[in-house]
């Protein structure tokens, strides 16, 4: 975490505690071969031009293709192990903060310039591999903000994705081999609805004698339950996860409940609303209807 100076300033005892302004991301070349290279330099005018301001742009002899501008870091993540393969390398520029918002470029140079660019939030989970000459990746889905939860509290699923060749140098492209796998056995899921049950308990206690638990907002989110949904609608099994759902909804009293489809419908929505939703084809994902259909109604008022 960057400390400003003026922070500094104002409390001195953070600095006498030893605690330093970090230096700026040096400029110049970070990847090179021969006449290309990729070059971090300081942000241009007309946006943030602070001395921690970072932009990076693609060098081919005297051509210079910008790439982006507004990060704190910019580093690279895969290299080819050939100069001829393609792509060339990926590069993630990190605008910091607290949502790790950023842009991952995955740059080829042969036969000609072509750029990808993923720009979201979380990007400091990128996991990128080698998958034979080509990268693999591992990219967050993130749920931000549901049901109240603080932005700290973003649930993330990873998606596995590969590099698929294709014109403009190809694109990104979801695994579906390695999404879609077994559904989790009996036992594992009672034990997800076990821990689901507790948490929306927790919730229903927390807003007293309701007959309707959502809306309103959990006061900090509930995670376990989101993020045991997501897993499984994100893994091809949304039958399982709205059945699981059904089975952990708090009862009052011995009676159910309302709220139920309301939660539901609000989660597919953000599902579906998200970038990678569309951009990786998930709506090619087994039961897509559960997430579509849901999604398109409206999300009943209190």
């Amino acid at each position: 975490m960057r400390i400003p100076l003026f922070l500094l300033a104002s409390f001195p005892s953070l600095a006498l505690a030893g605690v330093a302004e970090a230096a700026p991301q040096p400029l110049g070349t970070i990847w090179q071969n021969g006449r290309d290279a990729v070059v971090v330099t300081p942000c241009p005018p007309g946006g943030d031009t602070d001395a921690y301001c970072r932009a990076v742009e693609v060098r081919q002899g005297e051509k210079v293709t910008p790439l982006g501008t507004g990060y704190m870091v910019v580093t690279p993540l895969w290299i080819a192990s050939s100069p001829a393969s393609t792509p060339t390398l990926v590069v993630l520029g990190d605008n910091g903060g607290s949502g790790s918002l950023g842009d991952l470029f995955v740059i080829s140079l042969t036969p000609e310039l072509a750029i990808r660019r993923l720009r979201d939030e979380r990007m400091d989970s990128v996991a990128v591999r080698s998958d034979g000459a080509s990268p693999a990746f591992e990219l967050p889905f993130d749920i931000e903000f549901f049901n109240g939860a603080p932005h700290a509290g973003a649930v993330i699923v990873k998606l596995p994705v590969r590099w698929k060749a294709g014109p403009q140098g190809g694109d990104f492209a979801l695994d579906f081999r390695a999404m879609v796998g077994p559904p989790p056995s009996a036992e594992q899921l009672e034990t997800q609805a076990a821990a689901m049950r507790q948490e929306l308990a927790e919730w229903a206690r927390d807003k007293h004698a309701v007959t309707r638990l959502y809306p309103p907002e959990a006061s900090a989110g509930t995670p376990v339950t989101v993020q045991t949904l997501a897993d499984l609608v994100l893994s091809g099994h949304a039958d399982l996860a709205r059945d699981l759902l059904h089975r952990a909804w708090p009862r009052n009293a011995g009676h159910r409940l309302e709220g139920e489809n309301a939660f539901w419908t609000a989660l597919c929505t953000v599902i579906a609303r998200h970038p990678l939703w569309k951009r990786l084809a998930l709506d090619q994902l087994p039961h897509p209807e559960l997430i579509i259909v849901v999604a398109r109604a409206q999300i009943p008022s209190q």
